[in-house]
């Protein structure tokens, strides 16, 4: 009997455990839950729901947009739904964080200012775009020299027949990574510049209506014209890596010789810092032996401090004469 009453008490103390932890924060499983996903019907208190919202678009910044999902299970969250919990400056982080057409920047070392290479304007049509680049092409070739059957030539009239009957856009990827590799070759040999090409390039980026393509080309447009000048203290900057541009170096090689050009700096001002220190910390005594001379020199000085060996070998020079015999 009283066996019964124990397996009683231990389910009804089992079940109040149960309810008391299902109705729970699904994070902290503490406090108890004020809030349920519509979609998944996941519940979170408000305090961690609000901490979870406020991390993730924090760290949300970038070229692709962030989808808030349920920490638990990782189903989309409205935008409509999580920002009924959040305060609106949250709201506008994220806004300014996931624009489907965000540009990519760099800050310039030296005036802050933001270097942004590629800007977007709001198209309907792609079609605008090809017929400009094709009328770029056209004044390209017909204002430098005329070779009929120069194989550049020939290449970027082709360009333009491919741009007249209009590029679908789930090709524009692939096709610009060609065009600009033409464009730039044909510049190297005829214009000796890439003015051409970068200008090109940019007209390129404006046919891009889908944000995930407007993206790619972002990152291949910056792969080949990395280097970017301000236009408010005329610093050249690379892209990449944010530092000053280096044409014949990698970033990574870049990086290994700024550090060199530091570890060097530093070494050199640390020495000129202790010479200091030894100029005016050493004192000189000198010396003598009537009775015995240790020496052939007529001075023995000795320095406290860092010793300065230009100025030892100087003195510890033999004075003595020695005469031929």
């Amino acid at each position: 009997m009283y066996q019964e009453d124990d397996d009683s008490v231990a389910s009804s103390f089992e079940e109040d455990q149960m309810e008391a932890f299902i109705d729970r924060c699904s994070i902290c499983f503490d406090s108890e839950h004020d809030l349920c996903v519509e979609s998944c019907r996941d519940q979170f208190c408000l305090e961690c729901f609000t901490k979870y919202i406020n991390e993730t678009v924090k760290s949300s910044w970038g070229l692709s947009v962030t989808i808030i999902k349920c920490p638990v299970c990782s189903d989309p969250i409205s935008k409509n739904e999580w920002s009924q919990y959040v305060p609106m400056s949250v709201v506008e982080l994220y806004d300014k964080y996931n624009m489907p057409y965000r540009s990519y920047a760099r800050t310039c070392l030296y005036c802050n200012l933001e270097l942004i290479p590629c800007t977007r304007t709001t198209i309907t049509s792609n079609q605008h775009y090809n017929n400009s680049i094709c009328t770029y092409l056209n004044t390209i070739i017909s204002s430098g020299p005329k070779h009929i059957t120069d194989k550049e030539y020939l290449t970027i009239t082709e360009w333009i027949g491919l741009f007249k009957q209009g590029i679908h856009e789930v090709r524009l990827v692939n096709v610009y990574k060609l065009f600009i590799k033409d464009i730039i070759q044909f510049e190297m040999h005829h214009y000796n510049t890439n003015q051409h090409s970068y200008q090109l390039s940019l007209l390129f980026l404006k046919a891009a209506i889908h944000p995930d393509v407007w993206k790619q080309l972002q990152l291949i447009h910056i792969s080949f014209f990395p280097n970017m000048n301000c236009s408010n203290c005329q610093s050249s900057i690379c892209l990449h890596c944010g530092y000053d541009s280096h044409q014949s170096l990698t970033c990574e090689d870049n990086m290994k010789h700024l550090v060199m050009n530091t570890n060097l700096n530093t070494f050199v001002g640390v020495a000129g810092l202790l010479g200091l220190i030894c100029s005016t910390t050493t004192t000189t005594t000198t010396t003598t032996n009537s009775n015995q001379p240790l020496t052939d020199y007529t001075n023995i000085q000795t320095e406290i401090g860092v010793p300065d060996m230009n100025n030892i070998q100087q003195r510890i020079r033999p004075t003595r004469q020695i005469t031929p015999t």
